[in-house]
């Protein structure tokens, strides 16, 4: 008896394994630099605060959108630009890993959302604006920030703010991460992109 309970325990993890395993290998090594890509990719659009927020939020919520939707050409655009400066841009015939970049996707945002609007990254904000801020002015600026962007319902101040966090967020975030900012990027991979399917 205790044998067979042994067995079944040693083949029920070595089913686990197999299945985390084989769930890692359709994540490409690329995901959260794609993610950042994404979401930052928002804000260069002209979307208003209401509408890129709503975004960003509907994002966290449902990861990318639905990419056989004829309104989702810009995404599926940026997504092979992005994965074709990877090397990897094959791997999009993969549906397990449109899927895993999604879900990629859906966490950065939501991790995105809470990062931006800590203090410690609101006072990140204001000190890029001015180097030599006072500590005593820095403390205002950020209390009030945060005072803004807490209210329920959000004032149209409130989200001009949250908007102008959660950009300057990721604007920071993918150049971290990348080692090049944004626009640099975007504009090389799509250049690479056009010239290798032309």
């Amino acid at each position: 008896m205790l044998t067979t309970i042994i067995i079944i325990f040693i083949a029920f993890l070595a089913i686990r394994w197999a299945m985390k395993k084989a769930k890692t290998k359709d994540k490409p090594l690329w995901s959260i630099g794609y993610a950042l890509y994404f979401l930052t990719d928002i804000f260069t659009q002209g979307y208003d605060s209401d509408e890129a927020l709503g975004r960003v939020v509907a994002t966290s919520r449902n990861g990318m959108p639905d990419l056989s939707d004829f309104s989702s050409q810009h995404v599926i655009v940026g997504l092979k630009a992005y994965a074709n400066a990877q090397g990897e841009i094959s791997k999009l015939n993969s549906p397990s890993v449109i899927q895993s970049l999604s879900e990629a996707v859906a966490v950065e945002a939501r991790t995105t959302l809470q990062m931006a609007t800590s203090q410690s990254n609101i006072a990140i904000f204001f000190k890029n604006f001015d180097p030599d801020i006072s500590d005593e002015r820095l403390k205002g600026f950020t209390e009030d920030a945060m005072n803004s962007i807490q209210q329920k319902p959000l004032s149209e101040e409130g989200k001009y703010t949250l908007h102008e966090l959660v950009k300057s967020y990721l604007m920071r975030s993918f150049e971290r991460h990348h080692k090049k900012d944004f626009y640099s990027f975007a504009a090389e991979s799509s250049q690479k992109l056009v010239s290798e399917t032309v």
